[in-house]
């Protein structure tokens, strides 16, 4: 007796159709979401021109008192559409803020701190000084939180601003390797390249769990971002050392500061 097919209706294909573009959908949107979030990103090696027209867009000058150093913007919002300006979060080298003899600080409120002296930003050359304030700062780490305001003007689009935003990616911390090609810009334009050396090292003098990258880094670097060949963050600068290592604070730290005081 031959088999008989089951008989599916026009409603039951719709459904079964329905049901598959949901799931596709919600893949998809996965997968922007964990792009966006850090999580997940595609490896693109950009060409040295582009590498680094994508980290200068982020990095800016921090001068504070007679010290310099360099910052970079993590994040650029406005705190609720009543706003007109935009709030520019940039994270930094503590001792780039902080002199010597004042403590830690955290949760700093948006109106700045007394152990703070007058903090500037200088987003471009060229452009005027922008006052700042502490958000936070830790000395141990080696890492500060400051926030400065943006005029709405300077933008013609919302995803104008969100262009100065880092690239940040845990995808990119992980899949880092030894001898992986590393970047960074120094406050005169110059792209650095190096490699990369450890992701968890103690620097005598400097701190333990340290980053660890082969480059070059001249005075006023202190704060700067270190990047991979796609221009994603990968950490901090903090200091060098005498046998050509650069010390710096990996991302993941550096961002979990920022979070912690959004």
């Amino acid at each position: 007796m031959p088999t008989q097919k089951a008989y599916t209706s026009p409603q039951q294909r719709r459904k079964r159709m329905l049901l598959v573009l949901v799931v596709i959908i919600i893949l998809f949107a996965g997968r922007i979401v964990m792009m966006r979030t850090g999580v997940l990103r595609s490896i693109v090696e950009l060409e040295p021109q582009e590498l680094k027209e994508r980290i200068e867009r982020s990095e800016v000058r921090v001068l504070c008192d007679n010290r310099a150093g360099t910052g970079t913007i993590v994040d650029v919002r406005k705190n609720s559409l009543k706003e007109t300006d935009y709030t520019c979060t940039i994270v930094t080298a503590a001792h780039i803020i902080l002199p010597e003899d004042t403590a830690d600080t955290s949760a700093a409120s948006d109106t700045g701190t007394e152990s703070a002296a007058k903090i500037t930003v200088v987003l471009q050359e060229g452009d005027d000084p922008l006052d700042a304030v502490l958000a936070a700062a830790d000395r141990e780490l080696d890492a500060a939180v400051i926030r400065c305001r943006l005029p709405e003007s300077d933008f013609k689009t919302t995803h104008d601003a969100d262009l100065l935003e880092v690239l940040f990616s845990r995808d990119a911390l992980a899949r880092i390797a030894k001898d992986d090609k590393v970047y960074c810009v120094s406050p005169d334009g110059a792209l650095y390249s190096g490699v990369y050396v450890s992701g968890d090292i103690t620097v005598e003098g400097i701190g333990d769990h340290r980053m660890a990258v082969l480059c070059e880094n001249t005075e006023g670097m202190s704060g700067a971002g270190v990047y991979d060949v796609s221009g994603d963050y990968l950490g901090m600068i903090t200091a060098g050392s005498t046998d050509g290592v650069t010390a710096c604070v990996p991302a993941a730290d550096v961002m979990r500061l920022y979070n912690d005081n959004k």
